[in-house]
């Protein structure tokens, strides 16, 4: 009879420990991974322009780079911004080309809204110029999920194209993203964000997420959790 009390005491206890890890409630931690803003390169486009015709980078362009351009004897291009029009120069206004506040004289890059044109050089005759191509690469910002590791550069991109991003403006998955790339600078409530070009961010993606731990156990201390993939942040 005794013997038979103790096993049934034993198997209450087992029973019991069974039914207590059953219960348990797991914590899911969100696993955040790098979202980052690259440049994209589109195809090099050959572009006319003359001393009255210009061609403008255009606005979603993160930078528009001139590549080459075939030359004309006493001309070349210059870049400009602000105020850009056709002006009159020279005897009774007779010269007609194109002006702009701010000019580099062959520059080799321009940010968006800039123009580029032809102008003589030295002086020379006023006479039309006639059109000449000029070989242009756009470079437009793209968005990425990269993964648990993120690199971009100003012609590259990582990951898969984030849906519905504008340029590398996105709405952040539950709207939490990290501006350091680690778990630090938390911004949450978010709307939208425009991740700045070269740069990442921790972001979720909505649906990566593992158990980091239950309900039912504690830390005495932040040392408890060392090795964690966040520290004491899980």
């Amino acid at each position: 009879m005794k013997k038979l009390i103790l096993f049934l005491f034993v198997g209450i206890f087992l029973i019991g420990l069974v039914g207590a890890e059953g219960n348990f409630t797991p914590i899911f931690c969100n696993d955040y991974e790098f979202t980052c803003c690259g440049g994209m390169v589109e195809p090099t486009q050959s572009q006319p322009i003359s001393d009255e015709l210009s061609w403008t980078c255009p606005n979603y362009a993160y930078k528009c780079k001139i590549t080459m351009s075939s030359g004309i004897e006493g001309v070349t291009w210059y870049v400009g911004s602000g105020n850009c029009k056709i002006v009159e120069s020279g005897w009774f206004g007779l010269c007609h080309g194109y002006k702009c506040d701010n000019e580099i004289q062959s520059g080799s890059e321009m940010n968006s809204g800039d123009q580029v044109y032809l102008r003589r050089t030295g002086g020379g005759s006023c006479g039309d110029i006639p059109q000449k191509n000029i070989q242009i690469k756009i470079i437009k910002p793209q968005l990425g999920f990269c993964g648990k590791s993120g690199s971009v550069g100003e012609e590259t991109t990582c990951g898969i194209s984030v849906d519905g991003a504008d340029g590398c403006k996105f709405n952040p998955p539950s709207g939490v993203i990290y501006e350091s790339t680690s778990l630090n600078n938390k911004k949450e409530g978010l709307s939208s964000y425009v991740v700045p070009m070269q740069q990442c961010v921790l972001a979720w993606q909505g649906s990566d997420r593992h158990i980091c731990g239950y309900k039912e156990e504690t830390c005495s201390s932040d040392s408890e959790c060392s090795g964690h993939t966040y520290g004491n942040k899980e």
